[in-house]
């Protein structure tokens, strides 16, 4: 989700101005829109990030993960390590340090773990 500086005044204050079901990415010659629903996972390789897609596309991007988080609602994706933010509506199962989102499986990081088990609808 992106955030506009509205200055009114000598005052400015952050305010999201518009928010869509999904970010817009380069690919190829445009902008293309990739609805949240359509994200899987994030995946960090080095100062670029790989989308990866439910219809098993992956889309790359040249922003760096940080950047790449702020972007997405914090409702619907969880930063689980250093290198992956994953879908909360895709994640099957929890063990150790590891989660699965159906047959994928991902590690969770230490710093991590707490973030997402807070997220998750434990009973």
């Amino acid at each position: 989700m992106a955030k506009n500086i509205i200055r009114s005044g000598a005052k400015s204050t952050p305010e999201v101005r518009h928010e869509r079901d999904g970010l817009f990415v380069f690919i190829e010659t445009k902008n293309v829109l990739i609805p949240y629903a359509a994200i899987l996972y994030v995946e960090a390789q080095g100062s670029y990030c790989r989308i990866h897609l439910r219809d098993k596309k992956v889309v790359k991007v040249t922003k760096r993960m940080s950047l790449v988080e702020e972007c997405l609602p914090p409702s619907h994706f969880v930063r689980v390590h250093y290198s992956f933010i994953v879908s909360l509506f895709d994640i099957t199962e929890v063990a150790g340090s590891t989660l699965y989102l159906g047959e994928k499986y991902l590690p969770i990081g230490r710093v991590y773990r707490e973030r997402l088990i807070d997220n998750l609808n434990i009973l």
